[in-house]
């Protein structure tokens, strides 16, 4: 019943082993030159692309909870363009003259040069 033995993992794992969750342990767990001399760099690269993007995307997501949703929830746009209540959380709830508009700018015109920044490095 043995799944995999390989050396480069330590231990033998069965099946059922596997399906409890213990694979996310794996998960964490493995070094990256150990999935570089297992599977080659390819998936090794794949992962830190999968990797860096999930903290990007983490990043963009909480920047767009603390400083835009506060915005847009707060806005005074007229009655006539909230068809329901989810455009309470978008840029229409925002009146025109207000320079509230600004914000959604800056944020996208920052995350933008901040992710440039980091595929330069990474």
């Amino acid at each position: 019943m043995k799944v995999d033995s390989d050396p480069h993992l330590g231990e033998v794992h069965t099946r059922k082993q596997l399906l409890r969750a213990n694979w996310l342990r794996l998960l964490w767990s493995i070094r990256e030159e150990d999935l570089q001399d297992l599977q080659g760099t390819d998936l090794v690269l794949y992962l830190k692309f999968l990797k860096y993007m999930s903290y990007y995307f983490l990043l963009i997501m909480s920047l767009t909870l603390v400083f835009l949703v506060p915005i847009y929830v707060t806005g005074t746009a007229s009655q006539e363009y909230k068809t329901s209540d989810f455009t309470a959380l978008t840029a229409i709830n925002v009146t025109d003259t207000t320079e509230r508009l600004w914000a959604p700018f800056i944020l996208v015109v920052s995350v933008s040069l901040l992710g440039f920044y980091l595929v330069h490095c990474y």
